[in-house]
């Protein structure tokens, strides 16, 4: 059996229900980075605090300034978990963080997660919104609980769509589904819930930044000719994908060394480089690395 974070009040559903009646158009993007720089991208977030009765109650979180290296971040009362998720009516960055991930080609979510305190934290998971293998509701990824960690302090955690998700079943039960191409097409809402432990004491603060939408890495289809003396290679990045084309160094170093003009190179339109056949040499030999890009993204105040 697996070890599952309490179900708690589906005050979230009801929640991602009303967002989304009048929520605006939701782009998702490949490689979209919520790195909280202002408090307008802050805003755009909401916090489900379950210490109010009997559902829990809505508040903004609260915004932290490092010197331009901002996050979000809320306390625990009475030791009643937290929800943090994307709030689709005031449109986390143009609503980059929700929409198709399918088309996307969407691999996992990414966030940094605060431990304020190790020994009262009990575990964190991360939630979406979407209509998925068991229609239209709150999945739940694995859980990381406190033994998957060694201090309190920052982490980065990883969601995959290859992992095991979960719903809550009429039971009130949680039951593990695969993930559906229908599932990632449909991401409407993304949250991620903290736990304190119930025998927890003094002042907890739980946070969240640098939230990204991982790309799925594929190697790019390359086409190669020779024409006229030149040998030329063609190939398309994709969506939040940089690639760069490397030639292999002459003996005796037979490293890698990145062409200046055919480096980062990005976008969903063929890329064609080309040059010269040295016939000098006996063989050149030419790959191609790519890597994600993750954008960071601005939020403009709600408002006039």
């Amino acid at each position: 059996m697996v070890s599952r974070l309490p179900a708690l009040p589906q005050a979230i559903a009801s929640a991602c229900l009303c967002l989304l009646i009048a929520s605006p158009a939701r782009a998702a993007e490949a490689g979209a980075w919520e790195a909280f720089p202002s408090k307008d991208n802050s805003d755009a977030w909401t916090v489900l605090d379950y210490s109010v009765q009997p559902d829990g109650d809505f508040f903004y979180p609260q915004w932290f300034d490092d010197q331009g290296d901002g996050f979000a971040y809320f306390y625990h009362t009475n030791n009643a978990p937290l929800i943090f998720f994307t709030d689709v009516a005031n449109n986390a960055g143009g609503g980059k963080l929700v929409g198709n991930y399918l088309t996307e080609n969407i691999a996992a979510i990414h966030a940094d997660i605060l431990i304020d305190s190790l020994p009262d934290f009990d575990g964190v998971d991360c939630i979406v919104y979407a209509n998925g293998p068991a229609g239209e509701r709150v999945y739940y990824s694995e859980v990381f609980f406190d033994t998957d960690f060694p201090e309190s302090g920052w982490y980065s955690l990883r969601f995959s769509f290859t992992d095991k998700w979960y719903y809550i079943n009429t039971l009130g039960a949680f039951t593990a589904v695969s993930v559906t191409p229908q599932m990632l097409a449909n991401i409407e809402v993304v949250g991620f819930r903290f736990f304190p432990k119930t025998s927890a004491t003094g002042e907890l603060v739980a946070a969240i930044d640098n939230i990204k939408l991982e790309p799925k890495l594929t190697p790019p289809p390359i086409t190669t000719a020779t024409t006229g003396g030149n040998f030329s290679m063609s190939f398309t990045p994709g969506k939040g994908v940089t690639c760069s084309v490397e030639k292999q160094d002459p003996a005796p170093l037979f490293g890698w060394s990145v062409i200046a003009e055919a480096f980062d190179v990005t976008g969903t339109t063929p890329f064609t480089y080309s040059t010269p056949i040295d016939t000098t040499q006996v063989r050149e030999i030419f790959r191609v690395s790519y890597d994600p890009i993750y954008t960071s993204f601005v939020t403009p105040p709600v408002g006039p």
